[in-house]
């Protein structure tokens, strides 16, 4: 049953208006079995799901098998429109998923129930990484990934950083902020919110087997993903009707190739050349003379800023914040 509810407040200077609305699912079956096994499902689907042998690989992604024509970076700022046609059309996870709850809640009770989807699209999740943002290695890294040069030794080099100097970029990114080192010391960080996530639903026993795992040893985002109850058929013959079981959160965690620490350090290199871009296109740059200034650059806000085929001649916070978010 479909709801809405509209509520109407006085707030500070005007009435003010707050809606919800969603859809109420609910079974007219008066067996206490059926509750039971639908509670334990929904207590118990994520970790289920993310341990079942037959299931677990379509919860433990690699986004090289998922980002089509994006680039590998992109794992770290915009995967959600890759998992949700990743989980809409995977007829293998959608079999997994039904077996799993079959075979773990329903078959001791109900052996013969019909369980299927009536929906093609049933990953509902908005946007995966700001959901799951604690969860995510990109935003586990710290002073350590700063990058740091001596302003008498290294002028040229600032200079040419500033001017999104690309080669010079990538060295010294490379070279000092995402070497091998400081990598394995951002693993070990982003390790402690891995595991946070994971304790809240898997056993130490659970956890402490998962992390001897490829899946958790390179893993770049971790999360909760909202999944469309299926809908399964009770009774029989004329006697029988159609429920759909409530939406639940499957656990999701993926690496950038499963296997190459190298790819996350390249992928984090082409992210953050991809931001210098936006900065270059923000900001005018200038060359000065005045030996007054060590750099001898000056800075302005660009007004002609090319949107499409429109121009822009002032820059906001939030027309910022799209070329952050829209690097192409």
């Amino acid at each position: 049953m479909d709801y809405k509810v509209v509520i109407q407040y006085k707030g500070p200077v005007d009435v003010e208006k707050f809606s919800q609305s969603g859809t109420l699912k609910y079974t007219s079956t008066e067996s206490k079995s059926f509750k039971t096994v639908g509670d334990a499902m929904y207590i118990n689907i994520a970790k289920d799901m993310f341990t079942y042998s037959q299931a677990k690989e379509y919860v433990n992604l690699k986004w090289s098998d998922i980002k089509g024509e994006k680039q590998d970076y992109e794992a770290y700022v915009n995967s959600n429109y890759e998992l949700k046609k990743y989980y809409n059309e995977n007829a293998g996870f959608q079999k997994g998923l039904l077996k799993t709850i079959k075979d773990k809640y329903f078959s001791k009770y109900f052996p013969d129930l019909e369980i299927a989807y009536a929906k093609t699209s049933i990953y509902k999740t908005d946007n995966f990484l700001e959901k799951n943002k604690d969860y995510l290695f990109i935003n586990n890294l710290d002073d350590q990934n700063a990058i740091k040069l001596k302003e008498g030794q290294d002028t040229e080099t600032i200079s040419k950083i500033l001017l999104a100097d690309e080669k010079v970029i990538t060295r010294v990114l490379k070279n000092d902020v995402f070497n091998l080192l400081t990598l394995e010391k951002n693993k070990k960080k982003y390790g402690v919110a891995h595991d946070a996530f994971l304790d809240t639903f898997l056993s130490k026993t659970e956890l402490a087997e998962y992390k001897r795992t490829e899946y958790y040893k390179y893993a770049v985002a971790m999360g909760y993903a909202v999944v469309a109850g299926p809908v399964i058929k009770i009774g029989n013959n004329d006697f029988s009707y159609d429920h759909e079981l409530p939406d639940f959160k499957l656990a999701i965690s993926y690496s950038m190739n499963g296997e190459d620490k190298i790819v996350i350090n390249k992928a984090l290199i082409g992210l953050t050349l991809e931001l210098f871009g936006v900065y270059k296109k923000v900001w005018e740059t200038q060359t000065i003379e005045d030996k007054r200034f060590i750099l001898r650059r000056s800075y302005k806000q660009n007004k002609n800023i090319w949107k499409g085929d429109k121009i822009s001649k002032s820059m906001n916070i939030k027309e910022i914040n799209y070329y952050f978010n829209n690097y192409k």
